[in-house]
């Protein structure tokens, strides 16, 4: 994959995709599991790390108004697959553009930038472009999780491994699914969204945790640590 980066976005150098999925060292080696090559990387993006036969994607429904959609569809391609091969070519362009939801390249103090209609109400809650961000972006991880939650619900108990590598993805990512919590509003009611994802809260950072197993709590604390502040 190539990074083409547009509107005077600063360039992100994260090395190649063989150091992002920490792979070099198994150069020349004949095998490695999918679970081996998952558990030492710590991110996954399917459009910009993996590409399949096309006939995979017939029956392949997106969900909607949901960022980073790749993620979800990815990562059950990515534990169903019999071998995995991994090139060095770069076989596609990858856009980086502004005024995107998954803008990379703005701050608190811009104006408030035009936003697509489904997620208006996100928008008119936080009117603040970095908060948008974060809780748009913590209410897709949810959804993100809970479907392969749905996924691994399907399995027979004879696809361990496979229910195994699942729950590696799922503890990846919890973290960012509980992010929003800590934000002082929740237009979508992200907290009962998230209540099956609690067997998985251990991988969930303690303030994010707080947030949403005790939020007057938390809210207190936020308001005591916003005085010390000024």
């Amino acid at each position: 994959m190539q990074k083409l980066y547009e509107d005077g976005i600063t360039p992100h150098t994260n090395g190649n995709f063989l150091d992002h999925l920490h792979l070099r060292k198994y150069i020349g080696k004949d095998y490695i599991s999918t679970t081996q090559i998952w558990t030492e990387a710590n991110l996954f993006w399917f459009v910009c790390g993996g590409m399949f036969h096309k006939s995979l994607c017939d029956n392949l429904r997106f969900s909607p108004n949901m960022r980073n959609e790749d993620i979800l569809f990815g990562m059950v391609l990515f534990v169903k697959t019999d071998s995995i091969k991994v090139i060095k070519s770069a076989l596609y362009i990858y856009r980086i553009r502004a005024n995107s939801t998954g803008d990379y390249a703005f701050s608190k103090s811009e104006s408030l930038k035009s936003y697509p209609a489904y997620i208006a109400d996100i928008a008119n809650t936080f009117n603040n472009n970095l908060k948008i961000k974060q809780y748009y972006f913590s209410y897709s991880i949810a959804y993100i999780c809970l479907g392969i939650l749905a996924f691994i619900d399907t399995l027979p108990p004879s696809e361990k491994d496979m229910r195994d590598k699942l729950n590696i993805f799922i503890s990846k990512y919890i973290d960012w699914a509980f992010g929003a919590l800590k934000l002082e509003s929740d237009p979508r009611n992200l907290r009962t969204l998230l209540k099956p994802l609690e067997p998985y809260t251990k991988w969930v950072g303690s303030s994010k945790k707080l947030a949403y197993f005790a939020p007057h709590i938390f809210s207190i604390l936020r308001a005591c640590e916003n005085i010390f502040k000024r």
